[in-house]
């Protein structure tokens, strides 16, 4: 019901229609702004709501990063889980490498990564 309130105002009025008097220049910018103005902010609220309440409209997939270090300039090393097995894979913006498969026992929490800009700001 409410969208279609909206849409009403976006169609031109009756009485111009039966008019034999054109719509001015100015009456078709203001028909045009509102309706550009009203498909805005419901873009906005949408993105709002989806933000708001972690909506995601992606399906997840089997693959999850569980952990992940920064080693310099857009290179990291990252954990990935696939099913029950864990990868430790190395990541450039060039190439993706397999350097070691986890055993399944393996504890993430057990091991405290430092990133290495903490480590060159703790030298300076």
């Amino acid at each position: 019901m409410r969208i279609r309130i909206v849409f009403l105002f976006l169609l031109p009025m009756r009485g111009l229609a039966q008019s034999s008097v054109a719509p001015s220049i100015g009456d078709s910018w203001l028909q045009i702004g509102t309706g550009l103005t009203i498909v805005l902010g419901f873009i906005f609220v949408l993105s709002y709501l989806i933000k708001r309440f972690n909506l995601n409209v992606m399906v997840q997939g089997h693959i999850k990063v569980t952990a992940s270090t920064s080693l310099g300039h857009q290179s990291k090393i990252v954990i990935v889980e696939l099913g029950e097995q864990r990868y430790l894979v190395g990541v450039t913006p060039q190439q993706v490498q397999l350097i070691d498969k986890l055993p399944e026992s393996f504890d993430i929490s057990s091991i405290k990564l430092k990133s290495s800009t903490a480590t060159q700001r703790a030298s300076i």
